[in-house]
């Protein structure tokens, strides 16, 4: 096995290439195809902030289907060999298995603000697929991946698809908004901070960015950089009791902690 040396930038040389990089950065578009700021999770980076390039990333599927030499190539073997089943397939250690017609297709896809990427693909035939994406609308690369993987595999029929619906922002009561200000969880266990700015509502969910949400009536609320919406719910004394969080068709109650 070759051996493979790695060099560590000095911090100089890390910032110019930084600056290099970032002129060359594609702009991100939010649900509303506007642009948006780049999502910086610091310590969390691998969770949704990290930068690369199609052709870094195929470099990577090159190793993955034993084309380059790697001195990890043992480990990426053992990602694919243990699979768990669960509700929405099968998963590996990182990787997702689609099973098609015959075919297997190996990948992962992903989103993060005003991006999503998919990297994948068929061990037998060694062919790998990768799609990415400057607009976080939610649809469009998952298919397109699956399908050059797997012809058999359908696209995605936009026609039926509802355009974005039209948000208005309006001026909310400043003492509604406050009363929305606390802790919250989600069904998964994770908890969830909602603060206020201005006239706007932040929710943070642990782990993750803040996303900013626009009032559209007083309890309904809008994220421009995601197809996302929220509706808070109180009881009979006024009390608020927890926040419907809207995503791509589903809804999470998010209950209010005390």
């Amino acid at each position: 096995m070759e051996a493979i040396d790695f060099v560590i930038p000095s911090p100089k040389l890390a910032e110019e290439l930084l600056a290099e990089m970032k002129a060359r950065l594609a702009v991100g578009h939010g649900y509303g195809l506007e642009p948006t700021p780049n999502w910086d999770l610091g310590a969390l980076g691998a969770a949704g902030a990290l930068r690369s390039t199609a052709n870094d990333l195929l470099t990577f599927l090159a190793a993955n289907l034993g084309y380059t030499k790697t001195p990890l190539s043992l480990a990426m073997a053992a990602m694919v060999k243990d699979r768990r089943d669960r509700d929405r397939g099968t998963i590996g250690l990182a990787w997702f298995f689609d099973f098609r017609n015959g075919v297997e297709i190996i990948s992962h896809s992903g989103s993060t603000g005003g991006y999503l990427s998919f990297i994948g693909y068929e061990p037998r035939a060694r062919i790998g697929v990768v799609v990415l994406s400057n607009s976080g609308t939610g649809t469009g690369v998952d298919d397109i991946g699956i399908h050059l993987l797997n012809p058999k595999a359908p696209l995605l029929d936009v026609s039926a698809l509802q355009p974005p619906k039209e948000r208005k922002e309006i001026e909310a009561d400043s003492n509604l908004l406050d009363s929305y200000v606390g802790r919250y969880q989600f069904p998964s266990g994770q908890m969830a901070t909602v603060t206020r700015e201005g006239g706007h509502l932040l929710l943070q969910g642990e782990g993750e960015v803040k996303i900013v949400f626009y009032p559209e009536s007083n309890r309904e609320f809008f994220a421009r950089i995601m197809d996302a919406q929220l509706t808070v719910n109180s009881d009979a004394q006024g009390h608020v009791t927890e926040i419907i969080f809207h995503r791509s068709g589903a809804d999470l109650p998010v209950k209010r902690v005390e």
